[in-house]
């Protein structure tokens, strides 16, 4: 499902969900309307703070605009992407939507260049630092078992969230439905992320599809080669997708499966892909 934006404001939030296709022949369910869901409760929410926040400022404005205005008042600040993704989720309740999806929210605060951002299973984001400048992150990890997927990494890439996996291609996933497994998750379940990132960063926020078929310096390169988000996105989109019919090539996924000694055939991993790109100014 696609993105959650807020362009008009000194913040920016973007999200990602994956809808688990298995369902469809294990319950006979279409996973991709609870994913679609989910992102449509957390584009609600992020609409509705928008509006409470301009409602305020509208009101303070007309009972007194002689009054100082702190330098940072609550409507700058980005919305909480646990809360966010917790609306998606009571959303997706209420109107009773069964299904399963992964998930990844990212909140950017244009002021302070602070992203934040949940994440739950193997949805996620990287960042991208032309001027190849790490600066370290912090993660709070909620029951984060993982290998790292790729033993590559490019000097490019500063930050990549980790996946949150019960085994190999087993991702951590939120779900309801007619029969619900001991091991599915909530929002609450998710990890929480925070990273500082700079000017002329690019964050690229996608779903499985895209990772399991893009290796990170491919990534890179593709990134480096387009000169906006949109053509960036479109351009990983396409290489995702050919490189996932691609029968005669491995991709990551057929990398990770075969060190985890698991029989996989060859070439691509085919699934759904979901691309999101943003650039910090």
């Amino acid at each position: 499902s696609g993105p959650v934006a807020a362009d008009a404001s000194p913040w920016s939030v973007m999200g990602v969900a994956d809808g688990v296709g298995s369902w469809a022949f294990e319950h006979g369910i279409n996973a991709g309307l609870f994913a679609r869901g989910l992102m449509k409760g957390c584009e609600d929410f992020v609409q509705a703070y928008m509006e409470t926040l301009t409602q305020v400022t509208t009101a303070e404005q007309q009972s007194d605009p002689t009054v100082p205005v702190p330098e940072r008042t609550p409507r700058d600040l980005p919305p909480s992407p646990k809360i966010i993704l917790r609306s998606g989720w009571k959303y997706v309740k209420d109107n009773k939507i069964a299904g399963a999806s992964t998930a990844t929210i990212v909140a950017l605060d244009g002021a302070t260049h602070i992203l934040r951002a949940t994440n739950i299973g193997d949805s996620g984001f990287i960042v991208i630092r032309p001027d190849r400048t790490v600066v370290r992150g912090s993660l709070d990890v909620v029951q984060l078992r993982h290998k790292d997927e790729h033993k590559e990494h490019h000097e490019w890439v500063v930050f990549r969230s980790p996946q949150q996996l019960h085994e190999f291609n087993r991702p951590f996933q939120m779900a309801l439905g007619p029969k619900m497994e001991a091991d599915l998750q909530t929002p609450e379940d998710a990890q929480n992320i925070a990273f500082r990132v700079q000017k002329d960063d690019i964050i690229v926020l996608g779903s499985d599809g895209l990772f399991d078929n893009v290796f990170e310096n491919d990534l890179v390169a593709l990134c480096r080669l387009s000169s906006t988000p949109e053509q960036i996105a479109s351009r990983l989109l396409e290489r995702a997708y050919l490189n996932s019919i691609d029968r005669d090539t491995d991709g990551p996924f057929a990398v990770m499966a075969k060190d985890e000694g698991v029989l996989w055939r060859y070439g691509g991993h085919r699934d759904d892909i979901t691309v999101v790109v943003a650039k910090v100014v």
